[in-house]
C-alpha cells in the first residue's frame, strides 16, 4: 500500500481531513476549536498542531488567508 499511496497508511485520511477543515475554516464562521472536533480531534490543541504538519499553515492562518 505504501509504494501506491507514497507514504504510510494513514496518511490518505489524514490529507482529507486536512482538506475538509481547510474548507470549514474558509468558508464558516465556526470556532476552531469546533471545526476540530468536526474532523475528528476532541483536543483544539491537537487539532491545530495536525493542521500546521499537514497544510503549514494553523488553522487561523488559513481562516486569514480564505478571506
Amino acid at each position: 500500500m505504501r509504494a501506491v499511496q507514497r507514504g504510510p497508511p494513514t496518511r490518505g485520511p489524514r490529507q482529507v481531513e486536512g482538506a475538509v477543515a481547510a474548507d470549514l475554516l474558509r468558508d464558516t464562521e465556526e470556532p476552531i476549536a469546533a471545526v476540530g472536533r468536526r474532523v475528528g480531534y476532541a483536543d483544539a490543541f491537537a487539532f491545530s498542531a495536525a493542521f500546521r504538519r499537514l497544510r503549514g499553515v494553523g488553522p487561523s492562518g488559513r481562516r486569514r488567508l480564505g478571506r
